[in-house]
C-alpha cells in the first residue's frame, strides 16, 4: 500500500502489482523514507540535550545514521546490475 500511495507502484484491473517509477531515479534511502525506516537519531534532538549521556548519544547515533545514509545514497537500480559477490555496481555502459 504505501509503495502505492508514493507511486512507486501501482496496481492493474486484475489486481497485480507494476512498476511505475523508473528505479534508476529512485534511492535506497528514498525508499528506506518511504518505507519509515527509523533513523537512530531522534529529529527532536532536544530531548536528549538534558541528560549525562546525551552529548555522547548524538555522536554515536549520528554516526550510525551517517553511515546509512553514504549507503543508502545509491539507486535502486544499482541493485539489479551487481557483478559476482564483490558488491560493486556493474560498470555497464548504456
Amino acid at each position: 500500500e504505501t509503495l502505492v500511495k508514493h507511486h512507486v507502484l501501482t496496481t492493474n484491473y486484475q489486481g497485480d502489482y507494476l512498476l511505475c517509477h523508473d528505479l534508476k531515479n529512485l534511492s535506497l534511502l528514498d525508499l528506506a523514507d518511504i518505507l519509515d525506516v527509523p533513523r537512530q537519531l531522534p529529529k527532536e534532538r532536544e530531548c536528549l540535550a538534558g541528560l549525562p549521556w546525551g552529548a555522547e548519544a548524538v555522536v554515536h547515533l549520528g554516526a550510525v545514521d551517517q553511515f546509512t545514509r553514504e549507503h543508502l545514497d545509491r539507486s535502486v537500480e544499482s541493485l539489479f546490475c551487481m557483478t559476482g559477490n564483490t558488491g560493486n555496481p556493474s560498470k555497464q555502459e548504456g
